[in-house]
């Protein structure tokens, strides 16, 4: 490979470089003049208001404002959603764990109040069931009894009497549950027909604890469908806008693709200070830190002409180089045509030699057969 090539190419590399470097330069330069425009406390207007530039920077900063806004609003309400799912987390954990005690506390309610011969007409319409499931609970619970107390070294008679315990068990445990719904349900409805109050003894204190339990189920059911509803209105929000992690997503976006216009903006206004026929417009806004760049810009810019100048003197050399090889090739196909011409023409000679001689030959021919013509017809 042409060593003139290389050099092109590290010459390209770092035209790139420096022209990357004056460019940020020249951002730099156009956003530090921007903001010291923008808080400028020149009385009337400056030179600049009316620059696109300027107008473009407020609109870009004021949509990357907004949208950081947006963000942390979103943030703000996951925040916020996180917080109430442990909430409601917590007040179902409570309400579920009240409901439980609301429920002993209405089957204890329920034993006391059925059993109670002041409260007859109220037991009346569980009297049957009640008569029903306790002498069947206890005559299971008698037989789980002698299955548990009868020894047995037998293999077999093992196994049987497991199998009949476990049917005895499921038995029991269905006719205490449905004697606990009983007595639950008892207690319950003893509490709303309000005849707790002319009850004695343990009766009143129950009836107190349970409406007391009454208050905080119906206190934390509230909270939640303040919490459930306040769920579902950041929930609705969410939906409408893709979920919050792609409404986010689209916003870091959005702010990436406007930071890139303002970028541009400030390039062009930085350019627009570093050309040496608008700088003296800008002159009295100018810091000497800004001098200082302006002079590296310059600076630059000549050396990026001067990569420039090499890497189009060293292409035109290779030009040169081209057009001579390409000349010495285009001389050496006009030789081969140039010989081929020679060979043609020899050929041609050779040819028409050939033609002559032809030609001579149908003349001798030719008079040959005058001569032997005249001959035959002298002949007697």
């Amino acid at each position: 490979m042409d060593d003139r090539k290389k050099t092109i190419r590290e010459l390209e590399n770092k035209r790139q470089e420096t022209s990357r470097s004056v460019n940020l330069m020249l951002e730099d330069l156009g956003e530090s003049l921007l903001v010291r425009l923008h808080k400028t406390d020149k009385a009337g207007p400056h030179p600049f208001e009316d620059s696109p530039c300027i107008a473009d920077q407020r609109r870009l900063l004021k949509e990357i404002a907004d949208s950081e806004d947006l963000i942390k609003s979103v943030e703000t309400d996951i925040a916020r959603l996180k917080e109430i799912e442990r909430q409601i987390a917590q007040g179902e954990g409570q309400n579920s764990e009240q409901a439980k005690n609301l429920a002993d506390f209405y089957v204890r309610l329920g034993e006391l109040v059925l059993g109670d011969m002041r409260f007859e007409d109220f037991a009346r319409p569980y009297e049957h069931q009640i008569k029903v499931l306790l002498p069947k609970i206890r005559s299971l619970e008698d037989r789980l009894k002698a299955l548990e107390d009868k020894n047995s070294a037998n293999v077999f008679s093992l196994i049987g009497k497991n199998a009949q315990s476990m049917v005895i068990r499921s038995f029991l445990g269905k006719n205490r549950e449905n004697l606990r719904r009983l007595y639950e349900d008892g207690g319950e409805k003893f509490v709303l027909a309000g005849l707790g109050d002319a009850a004695s003894g343990e009766i009143p204190d129950i009836v107190n604890e349970i409406k007391d339990k009454q208050r905080f189920s119906s206190d934390i059911a509230a909270e939640l469908a303040l919490l459930r509803g306040e769920r579902r209105k950041i929930g609705d929000a969410f939906g409408s806008e893709g979920g919050p992690v792609k409404r986010i997503q689209a916003l870091e976006r959005h702010i990436n693709h406007t930071r890139e216009e303002l970028r541009r903006v400030y390039f062009n206004f930085g350019n627009q200070a570093a050309d040496p026929a608008l700088r003296e417009a800008f002159s009295e806004f100018f810091t000497a830190d800004d001098l200082l760049l302006l002079e590296r810009i310059e600076r630059d810019r000549d050396i990026l002409k001067n990569y420039e100048i090499q890497i189009e003197r060293i292409k035109a050399s290779l030009a040169i180089d081209e057009e001579k090889a390409e000349i010495e090739k285009l001389n050496r196909t006009i030789e081969e045509h140039k010989q081929r011409i020679a060979a043609a023409e020899k050929t041609i000679a050779d040819l028409e030699d050939r033609i002559v001689a032809a030609n001579r030959h149908i003349g001798e021919l030719s008079l040959f057969l005058e001569e032997t013509s005249l001959g035959s017809a002298a002949l007697p």
